[in-house]
């Protein structure tokens, strides 16, 4: 799986999601918690890979986890590993990653 570094924070996404999908957002940062052993909420995010949004772990500014936690509206996914992508977006990747 391989994400390209847009993000959001959980605080925002928390604040954000509705319904299943924040029961199921609220259930993986559980499992990404216990994992890390951290409960600060700065110390993670939300990433978007290959469709599926999944909640990781920042080590530190210019680190994060490989090990993410992928989530949707039906359900909580086993934990994933992750390879980075660093590439630059373009304006219609900006607005395809704003519609999901």
């Amino acid at each position: 799986m391989t994400w390209t570094m847009a993000y959001n924070t959980v605080r925002h996404e928390l604040k954000t999601a509705t319904g299943k999908r924040l029961e199921n957002l609220q259930k993986a940062l559980k499992s990404a918690q216990c994992r890390f052993g951290s409960y600060d909420l700065d110390k993670y995010i939300t990433i978007s890979v290959e469709g599926y949004s999944c909640v990781a772990f920042i080590i530190n500014p210019s680190e994060v986890s490989r090990n993410v936690f992928p989530f949707d509206e039906e359900r909580v996914y086993p934990m994933q590993g992750v390879k980075l992508e660093p590439r630059f977006l373009t304006w219609s990747d900006l607005k395809d990653e704003e519609a999901d």
